[in-house]
């Protein structure tokens, strides 16, 4: 019995890996982020302006390209893996991901296989509509920071601790928009390990003062790695942009709040309750840095999805600590690796059919190409599609580019608010490459003006007569 919970965990987790890789998926952003890299590879350089858009050079905007070191990383995946590289490297840094938990929680995730189970499943629909992008990798990071932070505070004599600046400046080059998390969680250490009390069931320990010295030391550490980068002292600052950016908060999907009235937020909602239960059913005091740890990052859940993985990623060094331990069942671990096996044989045959990589029917990329729009209005989710097809755009993903531009113009427009025939008059738009379903395509259909060249599906493109 005891030898089968050593490895029917590792063989779950590889089963739910799996199951979130059938709900890969390539997204709009992959393109853009694809031929960034390509750009950077073949010319040299970083970006630190942008090339792709044919409004935005006029007004030489500053690009923090947070995330370069990735993009390369991409393109020179898909040299070595071909059309298999987006797949493969989501496989790769999800199941690292899953077993860098596991690893460092082993004897947590050991203790109650029940819990367990559960909580790698509400990981794996939380996590679900699984995509290649940077986010992946800063998953990775944040794990590896809260197990060298935790390391540090039982242990006073590790010297791990001391990876972190290293971790924190690839942070800062494959994905800075995160890389802050690194020193306000050294910070939260330190803080908590300031104080010794108890108040009800929260209990804080004061830290020696050579792990106080140690937490402080890596915080400056962690300030001098993430300006280690090709924008320097800005990263520090970019993460907080956007976060105050209100309209682009209000208008993209993955920045929204959790909403109790959608239902994909009860998945969130109810992580929050299994993850309460060990915690408060327990009779073991609460740690005061745990409480803290909880705080951050259930805030920063509800403030935006996009942050709901690294909340389970965090929750998660926190919630083995507080399970108490249970006598496995031997019938539970036989169903669980019949489960398993079946998983695992099921997904293997349906990935070898993977999504189609074209956002976009050929017949549009063609007719574009072929009449050489000089001002196209696009899509924002086509915007990474066309610069991948080498299709200058005037809306992309990087809508923290654009955001201080034309942003406002394009979101009204499309959507016939406000003063939208000043904005059409403003850019002048020749071409028009469109979902039909937006107020905007409607009004293009109801005027003289303009000419539909093609559609297909539910995609549109219309020409200024």
């Amino acid at each position: 019995m005891k030898n089968k919970k050593k490895w029917i965990i590792p063989l779950f987790i590889v089963a739910v890996v799996f199951l979130l890789m059938l709900t890969f998926r390539y997204g709009n952003d992959y393109y853009w982020h694809l031929k960034a890299g390509e750009y950077m590879v073949k010319n040299h350089i970083v970006l630190k302006t942008d090339v792709f858009s044919w409004y935005l050079p006029a007004f030489h905007p500053v690009w923090i390209s947070h995330e370069w070191l990735f993009e390369i990383f991409l393109y020179l995946s898909t040299i070595l893996f071909g059309k298999y590289a987006a797949v493969t490297i989501t496989f790769s840094f999800v199941a690292t991901l899953f077993f860098i938990l596991y690893f460092t929680n082993r004897e947590g995730f050991r203790k109650n296989i029940y819990f367990t189970i559960l909580w790698l499943m509400a990981g794996a629909v939380l996590s679900m509509n699984t995509l290649p992008r940077p986010f992946l990798i800063s998953n990775i990071f944040l794990a590896i920071t809260l197990f060298l932070l935790y390391d540090l505070r039982k242990n006073e004599n590790s010297n791990k601790i001391y990876f972190l600046p290293f971790v924190a400046m690839l942070w800062a080059n494959f994905h800075g928009g995160s890389s802050n998390l690194s020193y306000i969680l050294v910070f939260i250490f330190y803080f908590c390990g300031l104080f010794d009390f108890e108040f009800g069931k929260i209990s804080s320990r004061m830290l020696h003062k050579t792990q106080s010295k140690k937490y402080l030391m890596v915080f400056i550490l962690i300030i001098f790695a993430i300006c280690i980068n090709p924008h320097g002292v800005s990263m520090l600052l970019y993460p907080y942009q956007n976060m105050h950016n209100a309209f682009m908060l209000e208008t993209i999907g993955e920045w929204q709040p959790t909403n109790f009235n959608n239902s994909a937020s009860l998945m969130y909602i109810f992580l929050l309750v299994i993850f309460l239960i060990p915690l408060l059913k327990g009779r073991k005091k609460i740690s005061f840095v745990d409480c803290m740890v909880v705080l951050m990052f259930v805030f920063l859940g509800f403030k935006s999805i996009r942050f709901w993985p690294l909340s389970y990623i965090a929750l998660t060094y926190v919630v083995f600590t507080y399970v108490t331990k249970q006598k496995e069942q031997k019938v539970l671990l036989d169903y669980t690796l019949m489960i398993s096996a079946y998983i695992i044989i099921a997904s293997s045959c349906f990935l070898f059919h993977l999504p189609k990589q074209e956002l976009i029917d050929e017949k549009f990329i063609q007719l574009l190409k072929a009449e050489q729009p000089q001002r196209l209005y696009n899509f924002y989710d086509y915007g990474g599609y066309l610069i991948y097809r080498d299709i200058p755009v005037f809306m992309d993903g990087r809508a923290d580019l654009y955001s201080k531009y034309n942003y406002h113009d394009y979101y009204n427009l499309s959507l016939l608010r406000g003063p939208y025939e000043s904005i059409l008059s403003k850019y002048d738009f020749d071409y028009f490459l469109l979902d039909k379903g937006y107020p905007l395509a409607y009004y293009l259909s109801t005027h003289d003006d303009y000419e539909l060249l093609l559609e297909k599906e539910n995609i549109v493109l219309y020409k200024k007569k």
